[in-house]
């Protein structure tokens, strides 16, 4: 199996890794489980912890609450862009160190990258205007949005790399004559 083979099978099964969650969340596909409970863990804690003692009450209670103001799916998408931002500037030093200690120019690696976040910002540009009901499905296009975006700080992570390395050359002697 050749690279490019490789490759494309990888994206059809990312594209399928992701399409069949998506396509039950809009009812194209019937769910796997039936009435599924949405509700987030702290929720479920404390109605199992009032029905096991009756008298419970929490210590704590929120500051605030995302969902209620609306910036769940916001908090998703900045949580992809800090995942995206420290995974492809981590990348791009790691490559760019390889590539200034081999002496290599890294032109393969820099065309490869600049594919990757061409089409992350067109991922960002599509799913901008994407707008829909479900709140989860929502948050789920606005941390794809940070990833794709997060995928540009490779360029800020190769030029580090590579200038993390020095070379160590034998310094020329000006004026000697032989």
């Amino acid at each position: 199996m050749t690279i490019g083979q490789r490759n494309v099978l990888l994206i059809l099964l990312t594209v399928l890794l992701a399409g069949i969650p998506t396509l039950m969340a809009l009812g194209v596909l019937p769910p796997l489980v039936s009435d599924p409970q949405w509700a987030g863990g702290d929720g479920i804690i404390t109605e199992t912890a009032g029905e096991i003692q009756a008298g419970y009450e929490p210590w704590f209670s929120p500051l605030f609450s995302p969902a209620d103001l609306g910036i769940e799916p916001i908090m998703f998408g900045l949580q992809g862009l800090l995942g995206g931002l420290l995974a492809a500037g981590f990348l791009g030093y790691i490559i760019g160190r390889r590539n200034a200690q081999t002496g290599s120019d890294g032109t393969t690696e820099r065309r490869n990258a600049m594919i990757v976040a061409s089409i992350g910002v067109v991922v960002f540009i599509a799913f901008f205007f994407v707008r829909t009901e479900l709140g989860e499905l929502q948050a789920f296009l606005m941390a794809l949005q940070g990833l794709a975006i997060g995928t540009l700080a490779f360029f800020i992570g190769y030029p580090m790399g590579r200038n993390s390395v020095r070379e160590t050359r034998e310094p020329t002697r000006v004026g000697v004559s032989a």
